[in-house]
């Protein structure tokens, strides 16, 4: 099954007031959400310092159509190490699978190119004036969904539909895994 495709079908049946894609590596989920559900706030968010440069300049950020957060979304409000993948940052998306696997955690395998310090937010920060508003979340953060998850508390019961990148193995240090959310998620009612 395509999830991307299923998604986006639920989109049109929901319509959501509010699309958050988190961990947008390249904008193009924001913008065919944003293509789909024309009167949704869409959000990008995306820390990778080289790739907020390229979505930066996409004409549907430019003209504030979809927003950009250059931000981590994580289970707590502060600063964060960043771990950007050492790849080829010239090639384009598809060539470099890396390009798109920075993360809060330091890889298992692969190395990091350089670490950086980091804003992260959890989503009850991000959305606390979105009270009322239909939510739907698109999450693909190398190994850190959990965190963005458990960041969900006050905003869950507006939360409508969630897409989230999970691991059935260890791709990230000291990750939590497939079982983890599923136990985190149906804590919280999902």
């Amino acid at each position: 099954m395509n999830t991307k495709i299923f998604f986006c079908e639920m989109l049109r049946h929901i319509k959501p007031d509010v699309i958050y894609d988190i961990g947008s590596r390249d904008g193009k989920e924001a913008i065919l959400f944003k293509k789909i559900i024309r009167s949704a706030e869409v959000t990008a968010f995306e820390v990778n310092p080289t790739l907020v440069q390229r979505i930066k300049i996409l004409p549907e950020f430019k003209n504030g159509n979809v927003l950009l957060m250059n931000c981590a979304v994580s289970d707590k409000d502060g600063v964060s190490d960043f771990f950007i993948s050492d790849a080829d940052y010239d090639a384009d998306y598809d060539m470099d699978w890396r390009v798109g696997t920075s993360s809060l955690r330091e890889k298992t395998a692969h190395g990091s190119k350089r670490r950086i310090s980091v804003r992260t937010y959890t989503l009850d920060t991000l959305l606390s004036n979105k009270k009322g508003k239909s939510i739907v979340l698109w999450i693909d953060i190398e190994g850190c969904s959990c965190e963005a998850l458990s960041g969900m508390n006050e905003i869950s019961g507006q939360v409508k539909m969630i897409h989230a990148e999970i691991e059935t193995k260890e791709f990230w240090k000291g990750q939590r895994l497939f079982d983890d959310i599923l136990s985190l998620m149906r804590e919280k009612g999902f």
